[in-house]
């Protein structure tokens, strides 16, 4: 019998009922543009043409909460920031160059930033789930507006970002291990 049925029915036996714990739902950062939110302590990544677009209006949509805009080499014009609603004031650009994925985490880990915008790569699958890691113990929600490594496990949540009528519109990208782009669709 494979392991994934011998779990089945373990979990299913009515002698056990009640030994699982049943996993709270993770709290969630309000956005417009995707109705369930974003999470919070977790990483969401935004694939397509206007995933730059989307990071910006959720930093608009939340001017209370202080955020990181993190890059190795800084590109980020404030003033387009500044166009599309983001308070500056609550806003810290950070250029890590050769320190980028050191700088990442330990952003996260200050418990100082409800968002952190991650707009450049990642190296590895692990950098990424020490980010997971520190954004979870923090609390915070972590876009990340790059392309991702090849292991990509430790994304929960992957979001297409599109364009449609000229306004930015998000959809859910698909199952783990799967982005828009890979499943066909496009803007």
């Amino acid at each position: 019998m494979p392991p994934s049925a011998r779990l089945l029915r373990l979990t299913q036996d009515p002698a056990l009922e009640g030994a699982f714990i049943p996993t709270r739902p993770r709290p969630r950062l309000g956005f417009s543009l995707h109705a369930p939110g974003l999470l919070r302590g977790g990483l969401t990544h935004l694939d397509g043409p206007a995933r730059v677009e989307a990071a910006l209006r959720l930093l608009s949509e939340h001017p209370g909460q202080r955020a990181a805009w993190i890059e190795a080499r800084l590109s980020a014009y404030p003033p387009a920031f500044v166009q599309r609603g983001v308070d500056l004031a609550r806003l810290l650009f950070v250029e890590a160059k050769g320190y980028f994925p050191w700088a990442v985490q330990e952003l996260a880990r200050s418990q100082v930033f409800g968002i952190l915008a991650v707009a450049a790569p990642l190296p590895d699958a692990r950098s990424l789930r020490r980010l997971q890691l520190a954004a979870e113990r923090a609390g915070c929600a972590v876009l990340l507006a790059a392309p991702l490594p090849g292991e990509a496990w430790p994304v929960r949540e992957r979001l297409w970002c599109g364009w449609e009528g000229g306004e930015p519109r998000v959809r859910d990208a698909g199952g783990e291990g799967r982005t828009a782009r890979a499943a066909g669709e496009g803007s």
